[in-house]
């Protein structure tokens, strides 16, 4: 007779059978839980549940006694945004940003700040190119070549009696330079205009031909010319096609065949010879053989089209053999001007060969007591020397010199005889090196030398030493008083 149990407790109608309805339970009606506990159930199987206490609970979520959460990420108990290793932070928490780029806290809007952006921070530009637009449109920027930027600018527009106003100006035709042509006011290219006060035709010493000056044939007198430096000649020394040039005496000596110095005999003396006849003496040398040394005069094979005349020098099986040819070792005071040129053929080996060509006093393989003269000793390695009763100066490398090879050797002495340059010239004329030296120079009396060309063997094995085609002295630089002649 039960009848059915409605509420919190349910049954069917003639059943004992209650149950207590989902969700009946509340707090207030479970049962009341012991303090600072949690319901739970630690026992590691199905099980009622409990009061737990903290510890237990501690224990169950994996915290430790230091109250580190061993099994939760750091930001589960810092609450900070700086632990957040992973995710995507909610825009309602974005900070504001600053610098280059700049938001407001809690949006992720971003702005690029006004003039944030240096040239490092654009990206790269291709070469010889300007940013801008020729679409002829708003576009973003591009890169322009230099055609399509002056396509943008604006051209010259030249004035017609209001004036112009810049810009590109047009290009020239071909031809335009030849005629003379310039960019005139009103934007194009034209001649001369008559407003300039010149028209075609002849303006005295000038022809004006299509606004072209020319000035005329034989109209420039010496009065007209710029002046000279003093005691000039007018040339060009530079072996090329060159403007003129004020050329000093020396200048144009150099200039001038060997043969063209013997003028003036009187006064600047100049001596030479091309050893064309046969034996001794070689007018005006003369010659003295060394330690049985020989001389010879031109074998076949020995000239050349540019060498006739040759004389050779051979060495004896005597050491310190050889020939000198040249002037007297006494005959010259040297006191400014002097010049000695000497065309020569080396040996085929330097070894043991020793060659002097200058202004000398030695007829043996010693060296020179007084000179100014070149050395070519066993190296092939030509220098300058002075020497001044014995106190001597060595200069600098001049050149290194090849066997069997032709070549020019100058000494010459300044007007006051206060310096000294020794050059030496390939066959081809073409200076190979020089170089000038100021010290040891023999200039009082009792210092006198000779003028010659000297060389010897140190060996004992006979050798062609050395081959001579035309050697001079002179005077060049300075005028000699002799007693009023002239």
């Amino acid at each position: 007779q039960e009848p059915a149990h409605t509420g919190d407790v349910t049954n069917t109608a003639g059943s004992l059978a209650l149950m207590i309805a989902n969700n009946a339970v509340t707090n207030a009606k479970a049962a009341q839980m012991a303090a600072s506990t949690l319901k739970g159930n630690n026992t590691g199987a199905a099980a009622n549940a409990v009061d737990l206490t903290a510890a237990q609970v501690k224990t169950l979520l994996a915290i430790s006694a230091a109250t580190d959460v061993l099994g939760l990420a750091a930001i589960a108990t810092s609450g900070s945004a700086s632990n957040l290793i992973a995710g995507t932070v909610p825009t309602a928490q974005m900070p504001a940003l600053t610098g280059d780029v700049t938001s407001t806290a809690g949006s992720t809007a971003t702005v690029i700040a006004a003039n944030a952006v240096t040239n490092a921070k654009s990206a790269q530009m291709a070469a010889a190119t300007i940013k801008g637009n020729a679409t002829g449109a708003t576009a973003n920027a591009t890169d322009l070549t230099a055609t399509q930027v002056t396509a943008l600018l604006n051209a010259v527009v030249g004035d017609s009696g209001a004036g112009g106003t810049k810009g590109l100006v047009p290009a020239p035709a071909a031809g335009d330079a030849a005629a003379g042509r310039f960019l005139a006011a009103n934007g194009t290219w034209g001649l001369p205009p008559s407003a300039s006060g010149v028209s075609d035709g002849d303006k005295g010493d000038i022809t004006v031909t299509a606004g072209v000056w020319a000035i005329d044939p034989n109209v420039v007198t010496n009065a007209k010319a710029a002046q000279m430096a003093a005691n000039t000649i007018k040339g060009n020394n530079a072996n090329a096609t060159a403007n003129a040039n004020d050329l000093t005496a020396a200048q144009v000596a150099a200039i001038l065949p060997a043969g063209s110095l013997e003028r003036g005999e009187r006064l600047t003396p100049w001596q030479g010879s091309d050893f064309m006849n046969s034996g001794a003496p070689f007018g005006p040398f003369t010659s003295v053989l060394i330690a049985s040394g020989t001389l010879g005069s031109s074998a076949s094979g020995i000239p050349t089209v540019n060498h006739p005349g040759c004389l050779t020098t051979t060495s004896s099986t005597t050491a310190n053999s050889g020939a000198f040819v040249g002037v007297n070792s006494v005959q010259t005071l040297l006191g400014g001007g002097e010049q000695f040129d000497c065309v020569f053929k080396t040996p085929a080996a330097f070894t043991n060969i020793t060659t002097r060509i200058g202004f000398h006093d030695t007829a043996t393989s010693a060296d020179a007591v007084d000179g100014c003269y070149i050395e070519i000793p066993t190296t092939g390695v030509a220098v300058g020397k002075t020497s001044n009763n014995s106190v001597r100066t060595t200069s600098a490398t001049i050149a290194t010199l090849a066997v069997n090879t032709w070549y020019h050797g100058r000494v010459k002495l300044n007007a006051a005889a206060t310096a000294v340059d020794c050059t030496i010239y390939d066959d081809t004329g073409t200076q190979l090196g020089t170089v000038n030296i100021t010290t040891n120079i023999p200039t009082v009396s009792g210092r006198e030398c000779g003028a010659a060309y000297i060389v010897t063997n140190a060996g004992t094995v006979a050798t062609v030493s050395g081959i001579i085609d035309y050697m001079s002295f002179g005077q060049q630089g300075r005028t000699l008083v002799r007693g009023g002649l002239s």
